[in-house]
């Protein structure tokens, strides 16, 4: 949402499995000027359905998500940004980064709104996988310490 200003109209695509939380977003947060002048697009779905939007973004971004996804998920939703980005695009994403190598304090098999702690490389590994260049850019000054990941597409 913060982006959305510094945008070109029709150049914002939102993308959650909550319509009353696009809906809320667009009352409290966007409100009907800046939505009537930037014309965002915003798909309802719970399996990343990218291509329900009309364009391909070059950068994308997934502040705060992924800390609440179970691996499963992440990695669906890298394989499928990867297959829509256009050549050459930008995904970046936050995580809570774990120390070790062990999920916390989910499993791989559970969904949780709770924030989810990957290891720096099981992050890089899930970009990899699906297509991706990961750059690790670590801290960027979040409130609660997410750090970020940069995923290029090759």
């Amino acid at each position: 949402m913060k982006f959305i200003e510094y945008l070109e109209e029709g150049n914002y695509l939102g993308l959650d499995s909550e319509k009353r939380l696009i809906r809320l977003g667009i009352k409290k947060e966007l409100g009907r000027e800046l939505m009537r002048r930037k014309s965002p697009q915003f798909v309802v779905s719970g399996s990343f359905e990218f291509e329900k939007f009309s364009k391909r973004p070059d950068f994308a971004i997934a502040q705060s998500l992924f800390t609440h996804l179970v691996e499963s998920d992440i990695r669906l939703c890298l394989e499928k940004m990867r297959r829509f980005i256009n050549p050459g695009g930008r995904f970046y994403a936050t995580y809570f980064i774990a120390d070790g190598s062990h999920v916390k304090p989910g499993s791989s098999r559970s969904h949780s709104h709770r924030g989810f702690q990957y290891p720096r490389a099981m992050v890089e590994n899930f970009g990899a996988r699906a297509g991706w260049r990961p750059k690790y850019i670590g801290d960027w000054g979040h409130p609660v310490n997410q750090m970020m990941v940069e995923y290029v597409a090759e």
